[in-house]
């Protein structure tokens, strides 16, 4: 009986066997095309991801070049302004356009600045304060 239960053990082992080298092999691949689809994603990724910073930095980029091109025309044309050179203008006046300029555009701060380098702002104050 005791021979009996071993050839029979002895044939299960031996249908399993030849199936673990297939099993090995099938892990193996398996590994292998999980590994390659994860290096495809990725890099599909990378590449995807570049593309949209590049585009993105291209617009900022234009727009920025935009804003300041349009900042410095109205600049320009303010400093082109004879009220701004007329001494018979209160600053005060000359300070409230600069003022209401600012808040139109958006800017922070624009100041009026005289011939001697005093500063003028809507608050009253003057001084050689620096002005942005």
């Amino acid at each position: 009986m005791h021979k009996i239960k071993r050839k029979v053990q002895q044939k299960q082992e031996s249908r399993i066997l030849p199936f673990t080298p297939v099993r090995t092999y099938f892990l193996l691949f398996l590994m292998l095309y999980l590994l390659l689809v994860i290096c495809a994603g990725s890099l599909l990724t990378i590449r995807s991801m570049k593309h949209s910073a590049q585009a993105a930095q291209q617009s900022v980029a234009a727009q920025i070049s935009q804003r300041i091109d349009e900042s410095l025309k109205l600049l320009n044309s303010l400093a082109a302004l004879p009220e701004f050179y007329d001494p018979s203008v209160k600053w005060e006046e000359k300070v409230e356009k600069l003022d209401s300029i600012n808040t139109q555009f958006g800017y922070m701060f624009i100041c009026y600045v005289d011939e001697d380098i005093q500063v003028y702002t809507l608050g009253g104050g003057t001084g050689q304060s620096g002005c942005s």
